[in-house]
């Protein structure tokens, strides 16, 4: 109720898209109080949710999925329709940080192991993650060599992997076996939030920067030719590279997704601050379960 009518472009004359956002409000402020002051078993203690770990862990996750929904969205057409690659070939780039992610992880949870610490991976972690986001805005442009995108991706795939591992540690490292299953959904559902706020930002931009910029750069089209032009990426792959309408997309896709990218990086930041709440737990003097877990 939130995010949606953010990224269809929310306007103060639009009275339901207000509505709802003041629903979503409303409903999340009653959760919490009932969470709070009413339920015999709340789904996670609130001294625990409060927490240094937890809370920074939560910030951790919505401000790293927030980034990279801001910048992801809408990559692979970007790639398609700026660079001229086939989809194949944007689906390779844009799903490095998918299968990145999942073999860095094995790293991270060696270096894990090896120091019995978890917070210093997260600082290292947080320049690769940040000065890609930063490459992006300089790199992601028409004249770049796709060869600096791959470069780009990998640092974010390095940085946002090993954070999203240490973000789990660190709640792990402060909670019982008991609250375990429910602070992890609770970080789950941070990662959700930055996953929909990262989505409904980009769709907010996209929305709002593509279509004017065609409208700027192409003014013979009429409303409902750049309306079809601005919606079907058939339609833009069917003028040729070097036309003056494929020019024009070009220009709009580059001037939206640099709104994006620094958007994303600008969220970015408050990881720094998220990894600044951490207590660096020493990971074997957490307490064990003992006996037979059934």
């Amino acid at each position: 109720m939130i995010f949606v009518p953010f990224s269809l472009g929310i306007k103060a004359s639009n009275r339901s898209s207000l509505v709802l956002v003041a629903m979503g409000f409303a409903t999340l402020f009653a959760f919490a109080v009932h969470e709070r002051y009413q339920a015999t078993k709340p789904i996670i203690p609130f001294n625990l949710l409060f927490s240094r770990n937890t809370g920074g862990s939560c910030l951790l996750m919505i401000a790293l999925f927030v980034s990279y929904f801001s910048w992801d969205s809408y990559y692979s057409s970007y790639l398609q329709v700026v660079h001229g690659l086939d989809i194949a070939e944007a689906g390779y780039i844009d799903h490095i940080y998918g299968l990145g992610s999942c073999l860095w992880a094995a790293v991270v949870g060696y270096l894990i192991r090896a120091s019995d610490r978890y917070r210093w991976l997260g600082w290292a972690a947080l320049p690769f993650h940040i000065l890609g986001g930063v490459a992006m805005i300089l790199f992601r442009r028409p004249d770049s060599s796709v060869a600096l995108l791959v470069l780009c991706q990998c640092m974010i795939t390095i940085g946002g992997s090993t954070l999203v591992v240490v973000a789990q540690m660190a709640v792990m490292a402060v909670c019982t076996h008991a609250e375990l299953a429910s602070v992890m959904a609770i970080l789950s559902l941070a990662s959700y939030i930055g996953s929909a706020g990262g989505n409904a930002l980009s769709g907010a931009i996209w929305n709002s920067t593509l279509p004017n910029a065609l409208a700027r750069l192409l003014p013979d089209f009429s409303a409902e030719e750049l309306a079809l032009l601005g919606a079907d990426m058939k339609k833009q792959l069917s003028y040729p590279m070097g036309s003056p309408v494929r020019t024009a997309i070009i220009t709009a896709y580059d001037q939206a997704q640099v709104k994006m990218c620094l958007t994303g990086t600008a969220f970015a930041l408050l990881q720094i601050v998220a990894v600044m709440m951490w207590r660096d737990v020493r990971l074997s003097q957490s307490q064990q379960v003992k006996g037979k877990v059934v």
